[in-house]
């Protein structure tokens, strides 16, 4: 019997003899060649290049290119997850569920701006299916998804919100809401001539929360509480 091959750490690359290399840069340059090409297309070799390491030394310390790829989602998805998680501690112990939902798109909308890269890639692995899809899914966002759509449904169940579908508030945000990060490009092409969200990061979440609660919530908020 073949022997069963012993789970990788995420993120964490192998260790032996070889030279040590910086393994946030690594992930880094990796994490901009994944996005900017997809996973088919994007080259090991050229990611050893923009380094300035051998081809074998990057598969020394990450495996294979596979292994390379959910050492880089690990790393990306894990640390805007685990800033997410920080930011909404405090609102989600207190039970304000407008409160929360607020600071829940703010922050996610905020930390997109940082992390543009993760929805180029969810995007494209969305579109096509498959293994690379359900590792994103199951490792780093069906936990999001649930702690949002359980607030949802509680403010919905409460009166609070409108019942719209689900998917309607989650894609509006989930990919709506950063979207012009991830396609900055796209941005210049339409309108170069206004400023970009991205220089005034605070103020264009600010603006999706209130235009996204706007249309949700049923009736104003409480004297004194934001929307």
């Amino acid at each position: 019997m073949a022997a069963t091959k012993k789970p990788r750490g995420p993120g964490r690359p192998r260790t032996g003899q070889a030279p040590a290399i910086d393994t946030d840069e690594c992930l880094r340059v990796a994490l901009r060649e994944f996005a900017d090409t997809g996973f088919e297309a994007a080259s090991v070799r050229e990611i050893a290049r923009r380094l300035g390491v051998t081809h074998a030394l990057l598969r020394h310390h990450f495996g294979s290119k596979q292994e390379l790829w959910e050492a880089t989602v690990d790393w990306s998805f894990g640390s805007m997850n685990r800033e997410l998680t920080t930011r909404l501690e405090h609102v989600l112990r207190s039970g304000d569920l407008r409160l929360g939902l607020r600071t829940l798109i703010v922050e996610y909308v905020t930390l997109s701006a940082t992390f543009s890269d993760n929805l180029s890639i969810v995007t494209r692995e969305g579109a096509l299916g498959g293994p690379r899809m359900d590792y994103i899914v199951e490792r780093h966002v069906r936990v999001f998804v649930q702690v949002a759509r359980s607030m949802v449904q509680q403010a919905q169940v409460q009166g609070q919100l409108r019942d719209v579908p689900w998917q309607a508030i989650f894609f509006l945000v989930f990919s709506g809401g950063p979207a012009v990060f991830a396609m900055s490009a796209f941005h210049r092409a339409l309108d170069d001539t206004q400023p970009s969200p991205a220089d005034d990061v605070p103020r264009y979440a600010d603006a999706i929360a209130t235009i996204v609660l706007d249309g949700l919530l049923r009736t104003p908020p409480p004297p004194g509480q934001s929307a």
